[in-house]
C-alpha cells in the first residue's frame, strides 16, 4: 500500500485547561479506557465519566473533534481546524496530554469515522481508507466513493444521495480483512458496507425481496445498523444490530459471514416468548411489523450483549437467548449512565430523535 507524503507526527498540544463547554449535545460515539467513559457529542466536545466519581470532566482539545475512538488502549481523536483549513489531525491522549500522532489532507472527501484495530487505527472518508501505524501511515483508494442513497418517501420512490458524514451516525467494525461500516440514519435506513482493507473494495449488502424494500434481512433504505460486533463462537462472522424507533419499533439482529447474509435473531413488540436464535436468510417468514429494535451489539466474553428497546439481551454459542432488565442508571452531569453490568457500560443518547421520532436509547461500550 501507497504510504502517505504527510508523516506522523509526534508532539504534544499545549497546556490544557479544562473548561466546561457552554453546551452539550447528542452523545454520538463513546470507548472505555483509564477507568473512565469518554463520551463525544455531535457539537464536537469530549467528555469523561469516571466510574468512582459523580463529577463530569470535560476535556479541552485545540480544535473541533469529529471523531472518538480507542488507538491500542488509549483514547484517540480525529480533529478539524476552525479556519476551513482541509488538514485533519488525529491525537491520541497519552500521560494527561492530548498529542498530535498523524495528519492528512481531506479536501474534496468527507470523513466517515476513526476506528481501532488492535495496536494501530484506521481512518475511512468518502474517497479512502488510511491506515494508521505507530510511526507511518498508508492509504488505499476505494473503488467507488461511500455514499447513503435513501428513500425519501417510499411510496414515492424518489432517492436522493448524501455522503456519509452529511447525515447520520456511523458504527465501524475492523477485522484483519475488511472495514465495516454501519449506517444510521433513522427513518431513512442506512444499511451495511464492506470495505477491503488490501484494495479498497466496497460492496454494498442489501438484501430483499424484489417488491418488498423495506421486508428484507438488511436493506439499505429502511435498515438503520447501530452496532457491529465479531461473533465470539465464530470469528469469520460479524453480527450486526438494527434499530428504529419512528413511532413504532423495528429490529433483529443480523449476522454476516463473508458474502452470505442471514437473519439470527429477533422478537415481536410485546411478545411474551424471548425465543432463541434462528438463522434465515428471508425475513418473510414470521417477522412482524413491530419487533424489537437493538441499538447496539457488542462482544461480552463468550456472548453477545444486544441493547433493546425493551432490555439487555444475551445470546450464546448455543443459540439461547436470555433478556435481562435494564440495569440501573445514574446522572452525571446530565448523562445517563449505568456500570451495572460487567463486560459493558451504558450511556444513554437522544441522537436518533434527530433522524427518527425516538426517544433516549442506550449506548453499550465495551470495557
Amino acid at each position: 500500500m501507497p504510504l502517505l507524503a504527510v508523516p506522523l507526527l509526534a508532539f504534544q498540544s499545549p497546556i490544557e485547561k479544562h473548561e466546561e463547554p457552554e453546551d452539550t449535545g447528542s452523545i454520538k460515539r463513546a470507548v472505555w479506557a483509564d477507568d473512565r467513559l469518554w463520551i463525544l457529542d455531535d457539537l464536537g466536545h469530549v467528555l469523561t465519566v469516571p466510574q468512582d466519581k459523580a463529577d463530569l470532566e470535560h476535556e479541552s482539545i485545540p480544535e473541533p473533534v469529529i471523531d472518538l475512538a480507542l488507538w491500542g488502549s488509549h483514547p484517540a481523536v480525529l480533529t478539524f481546524p476552525k479556519d476551513g483549513d482541509t488538514t485533519r489531525t488525529v491525537r491520541r491522549r497519552l500521560d494527561g496530554k492530548w498529542v498530535e500522532t498523524a495528519t492528512f489532507e481531506a479536501d474534496k472527501e468527507r470523513i466517515v469515522g476513526l476506528w481501532d484495530h488492535g495496536a494501530d487505527a484506521t481512518v475511512v472518508t468518502t474517497q479512502r481508507l488510511i491506515e494508521l501505524h505507530e510511526g507511518k501511515q498508508d492509504s488505499v483508494p476505494l473503488s467507488e466513493t461511500l455514499v447513503v442513497t435513501a428513500m425519501v418517501k417510499a411510496y414515492r420512490s424518489i432517492e436522493y444521495e448524501k455522503p456519509l458524514q452529511a447525515s447520520g451516525v456511523m458504527t465501524g467494525l475492523v477485522t484483519d480483512d475488511y472495514v465495516f461500516v454501519g449506517v444510521n440514519i433513522g427513518e431513512w435506513g442506512g444499511g451495511l458496507r464492506r470495505i477491503e482493507r488490501k484494495t479498497g473494495r466496497v460492496t454494498v449488502f442489501d438484501v430483499h425481496p424484489a417488491d418488498q424494500v423495506c421486508r428484507g434481512i438488511l436493506a439499505k433504505d429502511c435498515d438503520p445498523v447501530t452496532g457491529l460486533a465479531v461473533e465470539p463462537w465464530n470469528p469469520k462472522c460479524i453480527a450486526a444490530s438494527v434499530g428504529m424507533s419512528h413511532f413504532t419499533s423495528r429490529g433483529r439482529i443480523v449476522e454476516v459471514c463473508g458474502d452470505r447474509v442471514q437473519r439470527l435473531y429477533f422478537r415481536g413488540a410485546g411478545e411474551e416468548s424471548i425465543g432463541s436464535t434462528s438463522k434465515s436468510e428471508s425475513s418473510s417468514d414470521g417477522e412482524p411489523s413491530q419487533s424489537v429494535g437493538f441499538f447496539g451489539v457488542v462482544r461480552a466474553g463468550d456472548d453477545l450483549l444486544a441493547a433493546g428497546t425493551d432490555g439487555i439481551y444475551r445470546m450464546q454459542r448455543d443459540g439461547s437467548v436470555a433478556k435481562e432488565p435494564m440495569p440501573k442508571s445514574q446522572e452525571r452531569g446530565g448523562i445517563r449512565v449505568s456500570f451495572g453490568l460487567p463486560h459493558v457500560v451504558l450511556v444513554w443518547t437522544t441522537i436518533n430523535g434527530r433522524l427518527s421520532v425516538s426517544e433516549s436509547v442506550p449506548m453499550l461500550v465495551s470495557r
